[in-house]
């Protein structure tokens, strides 16, 4: 019997279900979840390995995560890395038993505060200024998530 399975470059919506599984069994235990951004470079990326190259993918994001909470696309490959950012609309997992908006919410900002403050070199004016915040909204949710 012959079962024909599309490569994963035509399942994309597979990938989020793949990675929560690949995170359960590279972290058992603990709760770990992915970034927007990491996800994006995931779902953008080709996978010419298919599921097994995914599979490795994962096990290294949460082996140079070091019990870390979140995989950041930092610890992806580089070749996925490497990939530019397509402004596609945001995709997000909604599992069954429901979604933890204001953590989820929360995450967002976290990740949109990190690539501001990337894209200006530090500089909390700037990175104010391309979120469209004062300075001093941007400080105390910086103190807020532990990084002032």
């Amino acid at each position: 019997m012959t079962i024909h399975l599309p490569p994963l470059r035509e399942r994309r919506d597979d990938i989020p279900l793949l990675v929560t599984h690949f995170l359960e069994k590279f972290s058992p235990g603990q709760a770990i979840h992915v970034s927007q951004a990491a996800m994006r470079a995931l779902m953008a990326y080709p996978w010419p390995g298919n599921v097994r190259q995914l599979e490795n993918a994962v096990e290294r994001a949460v082996a140079l995560g070091a019990g870390r909470s979140e995989v950041d696309i930092t610890d992806l490959p580089p070749e996925i890395q490497s990939l530019p950012q397509t402004a596609s609309p945001p995709f997000v997992d909604f599992p069954e038993d429901g979604l933890d908006l204001p953590a989820y919410l929360s995450s967002i900002e976290r990740d949109l505060i990190r690539r501001s403050l990337e894209r200006t070199g530090g500089n909390r004016n700037r990175a104010a200024e391309l979120l469209r915040i004062k300075r001093t909204t941007l400080v105390e949710k910086l103190k807020r998530i532990g990084e002032d």
